[in-house]
């Protein structure tokens, strides 16, 4: 619900269409965004640095008053131009090999653009590693290990600690996904939503991005197809930033790891189902994992 005057507050016109949960268009050319000041303040300042750096991303849009975030009661909002460009709804449906392979690309590009406009953007590492150790861990042990034991989760937490420090650390999107990209009849046309952006080992991106994949799509048939698309991603992303050993070899302890974050989200939030599927995806990534493996060798 948007609890503020668009009209008044800023200079466009246009029909006022909600889109996602927090995210509306604002005729055909604007789109406003809700969230925390502390989320939107992040993504306007990775919109502005990397609009410098020439990587596609929606320009903020001022409103009346000259200001680039409009605080109501505890909602803050961020209006932006459009981008053209729609997502990439099911991979599967499509010619998956050629697109996981320019999506590669493209997370590449971004990260290349991250490591760019690193001194510019002024960000504190927020490890996963730390979280592991802190609130997840904490929330699981608070949910009784339901679909982890206790034993389990240290044990790959303890792998995690051993080959943390070793991995390439830099300004990751953190949210990366399909929702969060634009193509236009394939090509793309830019990146969307850096509210979660932060310094971190960036092969947590690229997992994060796989498993979004997985959602909805894990019979046998779709498995075998993301194997294909693990490869081709990874193939995509090497051509602009090859990938260290233990960057590969850690792929799906990243993965189980990610999955198992979102099971203690979603149960802080009371969301049981989505807390369920994915702990199915943490079992899938986990009965699979020398499948996995071999799909970036």
């Amino acid at each position: 619900m948007i609890d503020l005057d668009v009209y008044k507050i800023w200079d466009v016109d246009g029909e006022i269409a909600q889109i996602y949960n927090t995210t509306w268009s604002v005729g055909k050319e604007y789109m406003l965004k809700k969230s925390n000041k502390y989320a939107l303040e992040n993504n306007l300042s990775f919109l502005q640095r990397l609009e410098v750096c020439e990587i596609p991303v929606a320009q903020p849009v001022a409103a009346r008053s000259g200001e680039l975030l409009v605080v109501s009661d505890e909602s803050c909002y961020l209006m932006t131009k459009r981008l053209k460009g729609t997502h990439i709804t099911n991979i599967y449906e499509s010619d998956y090999r050629t697109i996981a392979h320019e999506t590669g690309l493209v997370a590449a590009r971004l990260h290349k653009a991250f490591i760019k406009c690193e001194s510019l953007i002024s960000q504190e590492s927020a490890l996963f590693i730390e979280e592991l150790e802190g609130w997840i861990y904490t929330v699981l042990e608070s949910d009784r290990w339901e679909y982890v034991s206790k034993d389990e989760y240290q044990h790959l937490v303890g792998q995690m600690r051993d080959c943390y420090d070793l991995l390439p650390k830099q300004l990751i999107h953190r949210d990366l996904h399909y929702g969060n990209m634009l193509f236009d009849n394939m090509i793309f046309t830019g990146y969307i939503d850096f509210d979660l952006s932060k310094k971190d080992a960036r092969i947590f991106d690229l997992c994060y991005f796989l498993l979004s994949l997985l959602i909805d799509h894990n019979t046998a048939a779709e498995l075998a197809i993301w194997t294909e698309i693990i490869h081709s991603f990874i193939a995509g992303y090497e051509e602009l930033l090859p990938l260290a050993s233990i960057e590969k070899e850690s792929i799906p302890l990243f993965m189980q790891c990610i999955e198992l974050l979102f099971v203690a989200y979603f149960h802080q939030n009371g969301s049981s189902e989505f807390k369920h599927n994915a702990a199915k995806l943490y079992e899938c990534i986990r009965v699979n994992e020398e499948l996995i493996k071999r799909s970036v060798r």
